[in-house]
């Protein structure tokens, strides 16, 4: 029997199939929840990208380097994409200072949300939800960049006389 090891299930290779080699019911349920993510990762067109959460899920992740505290555009390996009845973003943030500091990471949490509308255009809101260290500054953004394509993207703003490099990840909520 050929053994697969899903990312995220080391540990479990003792467990044996419910009685018989049967796959018990709880066994199918999971299975079923893997395929059910699995068709959607494939109807998105990124199924073969690499998942790189401490958790995984994530739906993108991406780069960005501040000096000071100026705004820098987070560095995605394909450019965000607005379906078209909208998205809402959960963006996490882990920073490390360059040189590194001992002692001394920036975190940022925060929900982003873009919708087009014909009519209106872009509507476009970001809020930071915390900050470590909670007195550092930085801060989370959604922007549009362009023109001319006016393209939704997201920025972190640094920390006063610090050059930080960010690790982002990106975790979408679309409207069905």
């Amino acid at each position: 029997m050929k053994e697969i090891v899903l990312p995220g299930s080391e540990g479990e290779e003792g467990t044996a199939a419910g009685g018989g080699g049967r796959l018990s019911g709880e066994d199918v349920l999971a299975l079923t929840q893997v395929a059910h993510w699995w068709r959607h990762r494939l109807a998105r067109g990124d199924a073969a990208d690499p998942l790189e959460s401490a958790f995984g899920g994530v739906d993108d992740s991406g780069v960005a380097r501040t000096v000071g505290a100026a705004a820098a555009t987070v560095v995605f390996p394909r450019p965000l994409v607005v379906p078209p009845g909208g998205v809402g973003l959960w963006v996490v943030a882990l920073g490390v200072p360059d040189p590194p500091a001992v002692g001394v990471v920036y975190s940022l949490a925060g929900l982003c949300h873009f919708y087009h509308d014909a009519a209106a255009g872009w509507l476009i809101d970001g809020a930071t939800v915390g900050r470590v260290p909670a007195d550092a500054g930085t801060e989370l953004r959604a922007v549009l960049i362009g023109p001319p394509a006016n393209a939704p993207a997201l920025q972190l703003v640094g920390a006063a006389g610090v050059t930080i490099d960010w690790k982002v990840e990106v975790y979408r909520v679309e409207r069905g």
